[in-house]
């Protein structure tokens, strides 16, 4: 997909490597390496070049990145603004209390204030890891 493609390459501009590319997009480098490929025949440019042990976007890339970042993220934002996101499943967040009470504490005090469903529960360490959940039961949310 276009977009996809778009995003890919915004995060490789900052993250300059293939690898650190798919962490931050949850992908693996592979699917990185295929976005951008696609995006390269889709607009008929090379768009990326390696620099050692990194990668460098070509001038189009960056002339590509300049034009099309603003309205992209402009895209974003709209696409998150018109979600249907109220839901009404509990998200449970396992933490020891030295997190909770000292690093996100905030935060966290912002999200349950704005969401009733957001539950939070402590415990020390060694029984947070020992019960942890399944990948498809966790869920991670960056932004309240």
């Amino acid at each position: 997909m276009l977009l996809e493609g778009i995003e890919t390459l915004l995060v490789l501009q900052k993250e300059r490597t293939m690898s650190r590319t798919g962490s931050h997009l949850y992908v693996s480098q592979s699917t990185v390496s295929k976005r951008i490929a696609n995006l390269e025949k889709r607009i008929g440019k090379k768009l990326i070049e390696p620099d050692g042990r990194y990668i460098r976007l070509t001038a189009d890339a960056l002339a590509l990145v300049e034009t099309i970042e603003p309205t992209f993220r402009e895209l974003c934002g709209q696409i998150y603004e018109n979600q249907a996101l109220e839901s009404h499943t509990p998200i449970r967040l396992d933490c020891s209390e030295t997190l909770v009470a000292g690093l996100i504490s905030e935060a966290l005090a912002d999200c349950v204030r704005q969401d009733r469903y957001i539950t939070i529960t402590t415990n020390h360490t060694p029984r947070i890891v020992e019960g942890s959940c399944r990948i498809s039961d966790c869920y991670w949310v960056e932004h309240c």
